[in-house]
């Protein structure tokens, strides 16, 4: 399970989204492809595999919730169109119940060329699960 602690910062206040800093921690990329996957079995959505974390946050309040940004592909599409989503993740203390609270397309109709340059942070995670 995440340590919040490594999110935290000592300044914040209880209750407080926090930056996630380790984006590669396990139990986030755990968290990122169950959102991916909950999206997929959603009747009527495009099948889709997760490509990047791009970088999320994380408030502790009966349980973790994650707000992540992450990119995805078309999954067994030739072209692997990428696109921007944030999803919101919440688990229940104890880490075995995942709830999806919502999977929405960020920046709609705007240039990939601005994606690549938002998508190259130093809190960038590539997954190439």
């Amino acid at each position: 399970m995440y340590s919040f602690q490594d999110a935290a910062s000592s300044a914040a206040a209880p209750g407080d989204f926090q930056r996630i800093k380790n984006l590669t921690d396990p139990s986030v990329v755990k968290i990122a492809k169950f959102a991916v996957a909950a999206h997929n079995k959603q009747p009527k959505t495009t099948k889709m595999e997760l490509a990047r974390i791009i970088g999320g946050r994380v408030r502790v309040a009966d349980g973790l919730t994650y707000r992540l940004t992450i990119s995805t592909m078309g999954k067994g599409s030739i072209t692997k169109k990428i696109e921007i989503y944030s999803a919101s993740v919440f688990q229940k203390l104890g880490g075995k119940v995942l709830k999806l609270i919502s999977f929405q397309k960020k920046f709609k109709n705007r240039n990939i060329f601005f994606f690549s340059f938002f998508i190259d942070t130093p809190e960038t995670t590539y997954w190439n699960g």
